[in-house]
């Protein structure tokens, strides 16, 4: 009670809200009982408003085991008497509810007050407890996520397919899971929606691994009025790095056949540039993540935008040569802009190497360090495979440049 009182007058002002936050909290103040005298009415006007807008998309919060919806990994929200009523069928081969931790935690405790219960999630949540010294993550598995993100890093940085020994099973487990017959890519297969985000990615590492895929899935996820793509359906609010991922998926194809899709995706990203920022996403915290995305999304289309991203990029380089939005320089950040410059300079478009060179201390430094969580989940958290990933290509970047780094990782 005293964080949210703490932190309620932030809700306006906060760009980033977790997932599910425009259900999860709602359901967290009508738990409470009567909010209106504790918190400021603005603030509960724009929740109930957010929530509203939410429910307006999403029609029905009747669970159909048969037809999985984004929203179940917010299943918590649900009142305790609903949540103990829903089946075993409601509980994926792991065990979980949507690969929520959270959702099946809060199923687990609904079955047990009743006096029921439901072992296949508590392995699951004790699995989790257990791998994380007390600990669990806001969702497990999300094997398909790391392995799409682990090879566009190195994609991004420069290497082909084939180029290491681990890449081509990945992307034959990629196409085979792609090909499974559900409409487009999930995080997890325990999870089987069309997540727009993973489906842009998928499609982009699928391509330069030399694999024919059908963009069907890509826009399965327009509406014949829309401007941009949605992550899921039912969103609320447009990611901004989702619609990057889709129009560097859509500019892999040969010939670029979905120009349309391509122009209007190009409009809208420049309707959210911001005067700050460049840009905001939804689903991690850095603009410098956003904006090297958008760097190399832009090249070749938008030469005012790309430009853009490089100035932004290039002012904003502290004086230790690393980048951060926050304060001093950070691993991931740094990271993140290095492979946006090298693909410029590669072009010719950066000419001096030095903006690349001289972070190479700061970013050697940087990965003995604890890295920061900046991803946007239920919570911020950190993706290990991830950014390890991002360490090691930025790594291989710098050396194309002369600059040999023996990098110690922080356990």
């Amino acid at each position: 009670l005293a964080a949210l009182h703490r932190d309620m007058l932030q809700i306006p002002k906060e760009v980033h809200q977790p997932i599910g936050f425009e259900l999860i909290f709602p359901s967290l103040l009508a738990r409470m009982g009567d909010t209106s005298q504790q918190f400021p009415p603005e603030v509960l006007n724009l929740i109930n408003q957010l929530h509203t807008q939410k429910m307006s998309l999403i029609n029905s919060l009747t669970p159909d085991p048969k037809k999985p919806h984004a929203w179940w990994f917010s299943m918590e929200m649900l009142p305790t008497s609903e949540l103990a009523t829903l089946q075993e069928q409601f509980l994926d081969e792991v065990g979980s509810v949507a690969t929520s931790p959270a959702a099946t935690a809060a199923l687990l405790r609904a079955r047990r007050l009743l006096g029921w219960d439901s072992p296949h999630a508590a392995d699951y949540l004790q699995r989790l407890l257990d791998k994380g010294n007390g600990a669990v993550p806001f969702a497990w598995p999300v094997e398909i996520f790391e392995q799409l993100w682990v090879l566009d890093t190195y994609r991004r940085a420069g290497y082909g397919p084939d180029d290491k020994p681990e890449f081509r099973p990945l992307l034959d487990s990629l196409y085979k899971q792609c090909q499974a017959g559900q409409p487009g890519l999930s995080y997890s297969a325990m999870f089987p929606i069309n997540d727009g985000d993973i489906t842009a990615v998928g499609y982009t590492v699928l391509t330069w691994g030399g694999y024919d895929v059908s963009d069907d899935p890509l826009l399965a996820l327009w509406g014949d009025d829309e401007d941009c793509s949605k992550t899921y359906p039912n969103e609320l609010g447009a990611s901004v790095s989702t619609n990057i991922h889709m129009l560097t998926a859509l500019r892999s194809q040969p010939g670029m056949p979905r120009f349309q899709y391509i122009d209007k995706i190009n409009r809208w990203l420049a309707s959210q540039v911001k005067q700050e920022t460049l840009f905001d996403d939804k689903w991690h915290l850095s603009p410098f993540y956003t904006v090297s995305h958008a760097l190399s999304a832009f090249q070749g289309l938008n030469p005012t935008l790309a430009n853009e991203c490089m100035t932004f990029i290039l002012a904003h380089q502290q004086h230790d040569g690393g980048w951060s939005w926050f304060g001093p320089s950070t691993l991931e950040e740094t990271a993140h802009c290095i492979l946006a410059l090298h693909e410029v300079h590669k072009l010719g478009l950066l000419k001096d190497p030095a903006y690349i060179t001289c972070a190479a201390e700061t970013f050697r430094e940087l990965a003995s360090q604890p890295t920061p969580r900046m991803w946007i989940g239920k919570a911020l958290y950190h993706p290990t495979q991830i950014v390890d990933a991002l360490v090691d290509a930025t790594s291989h970047v710098l050396a194309e440049y002369g600059v040999h780094l023996t990098i110690t990782r922080a356990s």
